[in-house]
């Protein structure tokens, strides 16, 4: 695998086998997902920003040939509407999955209305070959909305199945929400992450 290029570059790089999943990490809770032929970016969080630590290494523009990307809440780590537009403009068939109710702020930063769907816990989408479903998560702790803006995103392959929580505290809803046998790779917000390791039998964990 080269170490040349951007965490994209690198990804498309390395060599996938069937029913295998790659991940390559774009700091804060960003990550590139391959699986089945189709590449995801999740919590793509792009932009230069003053508060950020560590810089993702893959500029907005650069993000070419993305198949879907997912959003699990709105805040800028997360949903970064900065760079959402350019990434659209890079990968003209990319569409973008977030929380039913910011469908409206992903529309405003300038994507087409017929490239955003809105997911909530419980519902499930077939889309670029990927299976996408979306788990309760909670955000803030006082804000549990009837229609929740924070959700976690499970892909399911045929033989594995990769939660990333988001931003997730951590309470039991989550657990059970994704209790399923073939959960071996949980990606977890790193000030989150003991709380649904307690929770959860054993597995991979990769904490951004």
């Amino acid at each position: 695998m080269t170490t040349d290029g951007s965490p994209l570059d690198r990804l498309r790089a390395l060599e996938v086998p069937d029913g295998a999943i790659g991940l390559s990490w774009l700091g804060q809770a960003g990550f590139i997902l391959r699986a089945g032929g189709a590449t995801a970016l999740i919590d793509p969080f792009l932009a230069p920003y003053h508060g950020r630590e560590y810089e993702s290494g893959l500029t907005p523009g650069a993000a070419g040939d993305i198949d879907l990307v997912l959003c699990t809440h709105e805040h800028v780590d997360h949903f970064d509407a900065a760079s959402a537009p350019a990434i659209a403009t890079a990968s003209p068939g990319a569409l973008f999955v977030v929380p039913t109710p910011i469908v409206d702020m992903v529309t405003e930063a300038g994507i087409a209305a017929d490239r955003v769907v809105g997911l909530q816990p419980g519902e499930t989408l077939d889309l670029a070959g990927l299976t996408i479903g979306a788990v309760p998560a909670l955000h803030v702790d006082a804000d549990r909305r009837e229609v929740p803006r924070d959700v976690g995103v499970v892909h399911v392959g045929a033989r594995h199945a990769v939660p990333h929580v988001g931003e997730h505290l951590g309470d039991a809803a989550h657990a059970h929400a994704t209790d399923a046998d073939e959960v071996d790779l949980g990606v977890l917000f790193a000030k989150h992450s003991e709380a649904l390791l307690d929770q959860r039998p054993p597995a991979r964990a990769c904490s951004a």
